[in-house]
């Protein structure tokens, strides 16, 4: 292992566009880092040129590891976790408190997700899946919530309540159970007042979001078009969108 230095530029090139199909540091990122007096590039060469290379940058206390990459043909063999080492004595020489190893977000393998997708219909997410506590994933994908009518209980009851939790037709997906959560839910149940129930309910919506069980996607807001030569008979309950059972062509 060595440091590397600007004469290994395009070497340091070719083997980025090698290891990453996106997100990859342009060439003269790399430059950059090769001449910044606070980085340090290592590399690992073979018979046929780079096998492993290495970007830290030091800032303050932390050593910011940018970049690290093993040759395709060279994984599964340790050199990542050599490099990594590399990495701790580097810092520790240089009487640093912390590493830093940075991630695309998209990469989740790199951050100690392993994924496993599993691709069926929106119906069978939900009969099969997602509404079956024994049987749902870590993550449901697509999952929505209306309102039957104006009140925070008919959004918030169903899907975050604890004693929710069935085990078919649970729409509780997250199958939160946190104590306090239920116990001011069974409160604000029997508040009578408008105002107070509201605002009972807009204080559990805030502690139900600060868990993170669930990741807003949308809100939709629909255009709803009707031809004047059919009735309008839009689903209150459903945003609006129209009730086909009960529209009729006139003249």
């Amino acid at each position: 292992m060595r440091v590397a230095g600007p004469d290994d530029l395009s070497a340091l090139y070719r083997f980025e566009v090698l290891c990453f199909r996106e997100h990859r540091f342009r060439r003269d990122h790399i430059d950059w880092i090769l001449r910044h007096e606070r980085a340090l590039t290592l590399v690992e060469d073979g018979p046929e040129g780079v096998t492993a290379a290495m970007m830290l940058l030091f800032e303050g206390s932390v050593c910011r590891v940018l970049s690290v990459a093993v040759a395709p043909e060279h994984r599964r063999r340790g050199i990542g976790t050599r490099m990594m080492r590399a990495a701790e004595t580097t810092c520790q020489e240089r009487g640093l408190s912390a590493i830093r190893l940075e991630v695309s977000t998209s990469n989740l393998a790199a951050i100690g997700m392993k994924v496993r997708t599993i691709s069926v219909t929106h119906s069978t997410m939900f009969t099969r899946f997602c509404n079956v506590p024994r049987q749902e994933p870590n993550i449901c994908p697509n999952v929505g919530w209306i309102a039957d009518f104006h009140e925070p209980q008919a959004m918030l009851d169903a899907t975050f309540n604890g004693k929710n939790i069935v085990p078919v037709n649970n729409s509780n997906w997250p199958q939160l159970n946190d104590p306090r959560i239920n116990a001011l839910m069974a409160r604000a149940e029997t508040i009578v007042d408008p105002q107070q129930r509201f605002a009972a309910w807009a204080r559990i919506d805030q502690l139900v979001t600060k868990t993170a069980v669930a990741i807003p996607w949308l809100w939709e807001t629909n255009p709803v078009l009707f031809s004047d030569h059919a009735t309008k008979a839009p689903e209150l309950w459903n945003q609006g969108e129209p009730d086909v059972s009960s529209m009729q062509v006139v003249q």
